[in-house]
């Protein structure tokens, strides 16, 4: 039995093991994306590297022996570079998004796909769930939004963007919000000055989260901005939160900045700090003071994002009573972006194809919530179906594995500045293959080696091969068979053996396996 040291820990390894498996039985993480309980060390991705200090050597963990006297060293400096470099040479060759370039373009994140995808299966309240978690007023917006999503839609280069803003705010409208009690008093009470969209948005948070909040509005009523064509049951709907959850509302109240409390007005900042825990300004040009307690949330001219900004203000609340440091960021992100004229054809393969039943509805879907309501009677199936065939002609650009791809973890924990963007000269968008209820998104797939090994050990006929040379080869079932054909019985293990997201299955119920 082998002792060696791993990140300067005595280990004792067992016999004929080697330094990953001696490492993960120490309890130590080493990355790895192509190796597999079933097939062992396959050495193609490399980001498994480490170095052996007693011999100032590297080697691959996956495949290097465990021997006595070993001085490995499995993240220092020097090992994440190289691996941060591997990552960077993998994700050149990426043809894919994590996330929808919809989603990326929102302000307040809608999960737009999700949405979709969800309006698509006839699921219209759980769309209205997501619509509302993400954007707040989803009616409201569905009306007044400027709709940076369908600017960037991709279903945009080959014939009209999807009508993303009427599939939110007709979703909200036949499908309103029952709201349930908020999570129990949390002791902690919020001011917030400004009852417009950002003041309102991080009222309606942090009620939930059970934080008595007070807000104060010099106009006469809440909201004083918003475009009075939006119908009265829409606004009633989408604020009935400030009277159930017992928001304190003050209208016509204004508020001084003044610290100083010499104002005549009936409350100052000053009072509101003493009389709150926080202190959230969501007011348009308010210079926020640098105080800890007191959190701006700027009233933008543009609706979502005034939405986004209250929500932002809400989650540093959050942290504030958290105690915790409050860390805006959000993951690596690799992105196609527009598409070039000679990957239209292939980029539309089992997207755009998959719909051809939907071509010219978009026609009859007006990009108002009036499209919504095309239903003379103003039916909820017949909405539904309006908005289901809308949601239908969605391209799902997004990544169905967001939360579990490996390669998009690493390139987060290594701190991959790649951008995402493409930098080879050839060619690398290929057309979706199926098999049954699982794709095969080849310009995802990092060339692993996984499904080859796994239908080798299985005796699976053809099997999965690697055809062609260099950067041009690819992963595809052996013999120009079928995608079913290559997978064969071992299809479902395949998939969840997929480092990436290249093999996943189609139906979202089904995504975000472990």
């Amino acid at each position: 039995m082998p002792r060696l040291k791993i990140d300067g820990r005595e280990v004792d390894a067992a016999e004929n093991a080697t330094v990953l498996e001696a490492a993960r039985e120490a309890g130590v993480a080493i990355p790895t994306l192509c190796h597999h309980p079933e097939t062992g060390a396959l050495t193609s991705c490399m980001i498994c590297v480490v170095r052996n200090a007693a011999a100032g050597k590297t080697l691959l963990a996956c495949a290097s022996a465990a021997e006595e006297g070993m001085d490995i060293v499995t993240n220092d400096d020097e090992i994440c570079a190289l691996r941060r470099d591997t990552l960077a040479l993998l994700l050149a060759e990426h043809a894919g998004d994590c996330e929808g370039p919809c989603e990326r373009a929102c302000p307040a994140g809608l999960r737009v796909p999700q949405m979709l995808r969800r309006l698509q299966q006839g699921e219209g309240a759980d769309a209205a769930t997501i619509a509302r978690e993400d954007l707040i007023f989803p009616g409201i917006l569905g009306s007044i939004c400027t709709a940076p999503c369908q600017k960037i839609c991709r279903r945009g280069q080959y014939d009209q963007a999807l009508a993303i803003r009427a599939c939110h705010g007709g979703a909200a409208e036949t499908f309103p919000e029952k709201l349930e009690q908020p999570q129990p008093a949390s002791g902690k009470s919020v001011a917030i000055i400004g009852a417009g969209l950002a003041g309102l948005a991080a009222a309606r948070v942090l009620a939930q989260h059970g934080h008595a909040c007070r807000l104060y509005e010099r106009e006469d009523r809440v909201c004083p901005g918003l475009d009075d064509s939006i119908p009265d049951a829409i606004r009633e709907a989408e604020f009935a939160f400030l009277k159930i959850w017992n928001v304190a509302t003050f209208l016509a109240t204004d508020v001084d900045m003044n610290e100083s409390g010499q104002s005549e007005s009936v409350m100052t900042l000053a009072t509101c700090l003493e009389e709150n825990d926080a202190v959230i300004l969501a007011i348009k040009d308010a210079e926020t003071p640098n105080h800890e307690r007191i959190i701006g949330a700027r009233e933008e001219t543009m609706p979502v994002r005034a939405v986004a900004a209250g929500k932002r203000a809400a989650w540093r609340v959050q942290a504030l009573f958290a105690g915790e440091e409050y860390q805006e960021k959000r993951m690596f992100n690799s992105r196609l972006g527009r598409l070039e004229e000679n990957d239209l054809e292939a980029y539309a393969v089992e997207r755009k194809e998959r719909c051809h039943e939907c071509e010219g509805q978009h026609a009859l879907f007006m990009v108002s919530r009036a499209g919504m309501n095309a239903a003379p009677d103003g039916n909820a199936s017949e909405l539904s179906c309006a908005a289901q065939k809308e949601a239908a002609r969605c391209l799902h650009c997004d990544c169905l594995q967001p939360t579990t791809c490996k390669l998009r973890l690493y390139a987060e924990e290594y701190g991959v500045t790649l951008g995402g963007k493409r930098n080879l000269p050839h060619r690398i968008i290929l057309p979706i293959e199926r098999a049954g209820a699982i794709l095969f998104e080849p310009g995802k797939c990092i060339k692993c080696g996984v499904c080859i090994a796994l239908t080798r050990k299985y005796g699976i006929d053809p099997g999965m091969t690697i055809a062609g040379r260099g950067v041009k080869s690819r992963v595809r079932a052996a013999l120009g068979a079928t995608l079913q054909a290559g997978l064969g019985s071992v299809a479902e293990a395949c998939v969840r053996a997929c480092p990436t997201a290249a093999l996943a299955f189609e139906n979202e119920s089904h995504c975000e396996q472990p």
